[in-house]
């Protein structure tokens, strides 16, 4: 915020100018394969009088490797993550892009040996975590930096294009209420497969469910109310719930709050979807669950999380990229202090991630869904 509200605004200098026959030097090969902001040397207002100018005030942001979202937003680096890993991880090339007149380079420790003292590298290396040496050597900007919730999640095992609605198996609607920044759901699907029909063994094992993650909502104002995320539902899914739909959320949902004259935010939620519901399709616990005996002094639900995303139950979690936000918590929420979902907030105290993170424990941490493999 403080770049792109403040500094950005402020930078109200005249700007440097560029050569006047930049643009024909780059057309006629003079300067073959430099952009207008390569050229140099730069001239002065007077100098290019009577010719076209163009003054321009150039922002370089250095960083050292780093996990943030603002910069990641900034210069659209999800859009480029395929590339960036491809480029990065040879050591004698980086990612590079140009657009809407920002210019963003990823490289790695190895393109600057030669400015090294003798095996830097190798010495930093030595007893690294692999997900550190991607992170500090390469500059990955995807990859774990240590600290977070999700640590079982990986990108490239669970985010799967192929995923999509599956005939013939119930609907799971699980959803978190907040309405900032938006109202979060998450739409998944429990499918049991088998190696005789999937033609493989999945971890081994000859048989396991699926848990596929196919859809997502963040509503934001003015549909951030649990009615429309209910109706929102109710118009893309409708049609798909003939075998069924059962809703998640947190127990506190069911608290009696006056909501345009409804009960509770789950009331509300419902309306929408009344006619598709049954005996059973409400999984609201009484209170959270815990799974104490995994995690000790903890409630144990982020441990039984990244038991699910490491395989070790039967369960392949797989995510589909329509569910954007959720993959974000997974790869960008932090523990805090006492090993909980870090909640930070902004400057207007509007927590601003974990909310579809927290959508996704309700639904596989409820004894009916997931939950009961945590009991053993």
């Amino acid at each position: 915020e403080a770049l792109t509200q403040v500094i950005t605004a402020r930078l109200r200098a005249k700007g440097v100018f560029v050569r006047y026959d930049a643009e024909e030097r780059i057309k006629t090969g003079l300067d073959k394969g430099a952009s207008i902001y390569d050229i140099f040397p730069f001239t002065t207002e007077e100098e290019t009088k009577g010719h076209k100018n163009r003054a321009i005030n150039p922002l370089y942001i250095f960083t050292s490797p780093t996990k943030e979202m603002w910069l990641i937003d900034f210069f659209k680096l999800e859009d480029y993550r395929d590339e960036i890993k491809e480029l990065i991880y040879q050591k004698d090339r980086y990612f590079v892009k140009v657009f809407d007149g920002k210019k963003v380079i990823i490289s790695s420790t190895y393109l600057n040996f030669e400015n090294l003292p003798d095996n830097y590298i190798g010495d930093r290396i030595a007893g690294m975590p692999a997900e550190l040496v991607n992170f500090n050597i390469y500059g990955d900007p995807f990859s774990k930096s240590g600290g977070e919730y999700a640590y079982g999640f990986n990108y490239s095992d669970h985010v799967d294009p192929s995923v999509k609605y599956s005939a013939g198996y119930p609907l799971h609607f699980t959803v978190d209420f907040n309405t900032s920044p938006y109202m979060s759901g998450l739409v998944a699907q429990l499918v049991p497969m088998r190696s005789e029909i999937a033609g493989y063994k999945w971890n081994n094992r000859e048989s396991w469910l699926d848990l596929n993650f196919i859809y997502e909502y963040s509503l934001s104002h003015p549909r951030n109310s649990a009615g429309h995320l209910g109706e929102a539902f109710a118009e893309d899914f409708s049609h798909l719930s003939g075998h069924g739909i059962f809703v998640y959320g947190d127990a506190t949902g069911k608290n009696k709050v006056p909501i345009k004259g409804v009960e509770s935010a789950f009331s509300d939620l419902l309306l929408p979807l009344d006619r598709f519901l049954f005996r059973d399709s409400l999984r609201i616990p009484a209170s959270n669950p815990s799974y104490k005996h995994i995690s000790k002094d903890m409630l144990g639900r982020r441990d039984f999380t990244n038991m699910l995303f490491e395989g070790k139950h039967p369960v392949r979690v797989r995510i589909s990229p329509k569910c954007a936000n959720y993959i974000r918590d997974l790869e960008f929420c932090t523990e805090d202090v006492n090993g909980r979902l870090a909640k930070p907030k902004n400057k207007d105290g509007i927590e601003e991630m974990g909310h579809h993170l927290q959508a996704g424990e309700y639904f596989y941490c409820h004894p009916k869904s997931l939950g009961y493999l945590a009991e053993y």
